[in-house]
């Protein structure tokens, strides 16, 4: 593989991850805002309140975010298997991504395959990050976080 065939790969590799941490992040901000909306706000007094609680919450894994979501009971079943498919996909990406493509990088289909891959896991993140945006946006709207 060339410098310009792995940089391709690389950086292919890096949004996917930059994608997949605005998933990451917009899952806990989602937490906050069910937590509210479900009524609990003596969570959250103040902002500062709110950053020490974020702190915590980086510190969960995406499987202790997802079930404390669902136990909210707030979001249909279906958006919370959906947060566990997604973090799926992610620890694919994250974890595993060097070991199973390794090889495959050596020839020329192998590195295109991986990027196009790369590119498909980018595109499910975001667009998984700007659902649970909007999600966050309509519950505000509701004036249920005022």
């Amino acid at each position: 593989m060339t410098k310009e065939e792995f940089d391709a790969v690389m950086m292919a590799l890096g949004k996917a991850v930059y994608a997949a941490q605005g998933f990451e992040m917009n899952l806990g901000t989602t937490l906050i805002a069910l937590t509210v909306a479900k009524g609990d706000r003596s969570k959250f007094p103040d902002e500062e309140a709110v950053r020490n609680w974020l702190d915590r919450v980086d510190g969960q894994t995406i499987g202790q975010l997802k079930k404390q979501i669902g136990n909210l009971n707030l979001l249909p079943d279906g958006m919370v298997e959906e947060i566990g498919e997604i973090n799926r996909m992610r620890i694919d990406v994250v974890h595993h991504f060097l070991n199973r493509w390794t090889e495959l990088l050596e020839e020329a289909e192998g590195w295109q395959t991986a990027i196009e891959e790369l590119e498909a896991y980018e595109a499910v993140f975001s667009a998984a990050a700007d659902k649970l945006h909007a999600g966050i946006e309509a519950l505000a709207e509701t004036k249920l976080l005022d």
